[in-house]
């Protein structure tokens, strides 16, 4: 309701104003409207901080991590090519303006993070940026799935695993581009990857009949064969994790509801960028209301 309310404002000032009712990202009362971001930064600090006081350290460095991953790749490019510092986004578990001094002393951060930077570091001249990001990522999704303890997390990040490496396979010029970007720590095989660059839509209903992969990697065909975006592929995968934990919504134990809230969280941190950014950008209400993230049941 809040964010309908929001898209329904006359002006994006007048959305962004609305976000103080609701007491969202404190500490940043004086921003505006093109500041938005500065609110978002402020709301997940106090979330992260949140973390720290309520949740297991690994939680806390799970469900970080990203963030992490993504400033040290920032660091380095920043390092290299002069950037801003609009690159980074807010800090995880390490301070963004010293990860990347750590990691050259090869001490205070995962050995996945140091080896990424390095790799990417003595290669940066030659590699592609994607290259670079690919690093970052396998990195990542390798560190996660070593630190996350609760089973139905860690299943679910292999389905996102998946999901990447069938979107490489759908987009993917030729299979060794396939194989050099696949992702480890998935449940589908290279075979089936294979499958579904060549196409053979049959040959992989039949291998995933039951799974959730099934309807996925359907929807993939579809798109690819009506030569449009994989939106639709995309945004089936990344609900994924949020499907699964709200049929768990009523468990108590354990930290189904603190992922559960954790991923409402960044959907509602999702929403309120893309609110602002398209009431900004003169987009219609009908429209933004389409890309809305699933938030709070």
């Amino acid at each position: 309701d809040a964010f309908l309310r929001m898209i329904d404002a006359d002006t994006a000032k007048d959305a962004f104003k609305m976000l103080a009712e609701y007491n969202y990202g404190k500490g940043e009362e004086s921003a505006e409207v093109f500041d938005y971001e500065k609110v978002v930064g402020s709301e997940w600090k106090a979330y992260r901080e949140f973390l720290k006081e309520y949740a297991p350290d690994w939680f806390v460095r799970a469900f970080t991590a990203k963030n992490d991953f993504h400033n040290a790749e920032a660091a380095l490019r920043q390092k290299r090519l002069k950037l801003s510092d609009g690159v980074f986004v807010e800090d995880g578990v390490f301070d963004k303006t010293t990860i990347l001094a750590a990691a050259e002393k090869g001490v205070g951060l995962p050995k996945e993070l140091i080896a990424a930077i390095k790799k990417c570091g003595d290669g940066f001249d030659e590699m592609t940026g994607s290259e670079i990001s690919l690093e970052f990522i396998k990195a990542y999704y390798a560190y996660t799935l070593k630190t996350v303890k609760n089973a139905t997390w860690k299943d679910c990040l292999r389905f996102e695993i998946d999901a990447l490496n069938i979107a490489c396979a759908l987009r993917a010029e030729d299979i060794k581009t396939l194989d050099d970007s696949i992702i480890l720590g998935g449940k589908l095989k290279k075979d089936v990857l294979h499958l579904i660059f060549d196409g053979q839509r049959e040959k992989v209903k039949d291998l995933v009949k039951g799974t959730p992969y099934q309807k996925l990697i359907e929807t993939g065909f579809e798109e690819r064969e009506a030569g449009g975006a994989l939106v639709g592929f995309e945004q089936a995968a990344e609900s994924h994790t949020l499907s699964v934990l709200i049929k768990k919504r009523f468990e108590s134990e354990g930290v189904i509801p603190l992922l559960l809230y954790s991923n409402y969280k960044l959907n509602e941190i999702k929403n309120v960028r893309l609110v602002i950014a398209l009431k900004l950008a003169g987009a219609d209400g009908e429209s933004i209301k389409k890309r809305l993230k699933v938030c709070y049941a």
